[in-house]
């Protein structure tokens, strides 16, 4: 059953949900951010085209990694919600509720 739901949040459900909120202060961080990148490959491309490619193919890698990263995170975090709900819900069932007098 786990492996079907992995599969399902790898698949189209991930691609519709985004751990993050896209918040205007994320928009400003992330035009930053790139703004800087670029301004470092251009700074790079005057000094040493081939350094510049390397540093882009690096960084082209981390933000790779930086997404499997999130994902693998979102999917954990899912799983362990839906197993602490299913024993919650467990115990009710059970009649080990403690707040159930």
């Amino acid at each position: 059953m786990e492996g079907n739901i992995l599969k399902f949040l790898d698949g189209s459900l991930f691609n519709e949900i985004y751990p993050l909120p896209h918040t205007k202060e994320y928009g400003e961080m992330l035009k930053k951010i790139i703004s800087k990148n670029e301004d470092m490959y251009n700074s790079l491309c005057d000094f040493d085209k081939g350094l510049a490619d390397k540093y882009k193919a690096l960084a082209d890698e981390y933000r790779e990694l930086s997404a499997y990263e999130q994902q693998e995170s979102f999917k954990s975090g899912f799983c362990m919600g839906a197993r602490l709900t299913a024993e919650v819900y467990s115990d009710r069932c059970h009649g080990t509720d403690q707040n159930n007098d």
